[in-house]
């Protein structure tokens, strides 16, 4: 009854992803897939709702199904606020969940495999992107694949890729030491590399905390 008044509604978006809950969650969701948001109302709602919101497997599904519903592949710019918002509610769960499973991947890892099949640089730039703020040690492999001067590297990918996959490692370097360490320094060392790639590898192996 207040939608069509601007200080209610403006109050009501302000004050209802505070709860917190996933109720609040799905109620965005349904609102803004119904039309009923604006573009802006919807950013604001969802970032308040997710920063508040536990992170749980409820909420992570929520927030993966609505980053993959066919609306946002019309918004670009939306869907890479939702998927970044995906991301960052795996890496809360996992700091509550030490042993979160990493099917809760499985999406984004969809999404990234089928982004390097064909070479879709923003894509892969997306989910390196989304990989890298949740952080997960299983995302490790998809990543590697996207690494300059490693085996399984694709060479011919632009430069900021190149630094995105490796910035993507920091979040795993600081729960995962032993993981990142040699691939970084490995990175680091290699002289064929581009000097940006080598510092942003050296910043990396310094998140994994090596001995000295």
């Amino acid at each position: 009854q207040f939608k069509d008044k601007p200080v209610y509604r403006r109050w009501l978006l302000d004050a209802l992803p505070a709860v917190g809950t996933p109720v609040i969650l799905k109620f965005i969701k349904e609102k803004f897939l119904a039309g009923e948001l604006t573009n802006p109302e919807f950013i604001q709602a969802l970032v308040v709702a997710l920063q508040m919101v536990t992170a749980d497997l409820e909420t992570i599904q929520l927030t993966a199904s609505l980053a993959m519903h066919k609306k946002m592949d019309t918004i670009p710019a939306l869907r890479e606020v939702v998927m970044l918002g995906y991301g960052s509610m795996i890496a809360k769960y996992c700091v509550a969940v030490p042993t979160c499973p990493a099917e809760v991947l499985k999406p984004i890892q969809d999404i990234a495999a089928e982004a390097i099949s064909k070479n879709d640089i923003p894509q892969i730039t997306l989910a390196l992107k989304v990989l890298g703020n949740a952080g997960h040690p299983a995302s490790l492999k998809t990543i590697m694949k996207l690494l300059p001067g490693l085996r399984t590297a694709d060479n011919s990918l632009p430069l900021r890729v190149q630094v995105d996959a490796i910035l993507a490692l920091r979040n795993i370097a600081k729960k995962e030491h032993k993981l990142v360490q040699p691939v970084a320094l490995q990175l680091v060392l290699d002289r064929a590399l581009h000097p940006e790639v080598r510092m942003v590898a050296c910043i990396v192996l310094f998140e994994s905390k090596p001995s000295v």
